[in-house]
């Protein structure tokens, strides 16, 4: 008798284990008219963070964990919409984008 894995274990293909979550990739265009795009794994990075639960942020935006500093080499004193302190920590960022590369190259074709 086999054992059936629960939905959220990670899947096999090819009988290396594959983590279902996003990492580095290229993503395809969906639609007609969509857009190739990409994404690269940072790994961990330094933050700040806010924790105040009545900054202006979060009311703005709800689904957020709170107000996120990346410390691309300067940090902040406080936060800048509710003026309190930040939180050091580290988390994983990801960086996205959606380039129109079909139009890049059309561009460069017509002008060839």
């Amino acid at each position: 008798m086999t054992e059936q894995t629960p939905a959220t274990a990670t899947r096999t293909r090819g009988g290396v284990r594959k983590n279902t979550t996003m990492d580095d990739g290229i993503r395809k265009p969906r639609g007609p008219k969509g857009k190739w795009g990409f994404v690269i794994d940072l790994k961990t990075q330094p933050a700040q963070r806010c924790r105040n639960p009545e900054c202006p942020y979060l009311a703005a935006n709800s689904r957020s964990a709170g107000f996120r500093h990346w410390t691309n080499g300067y940090r902040l004193d406080s936060c800048p919409h509710c003026g309190e302190g930040l939180l050091d920590t580290h988390e994983r960022r990801l960086y996205a984008s959606a380039v129109g590369i079909r139009r890049r190259v059309r561009r460069w074709r017509h002008a060839t």
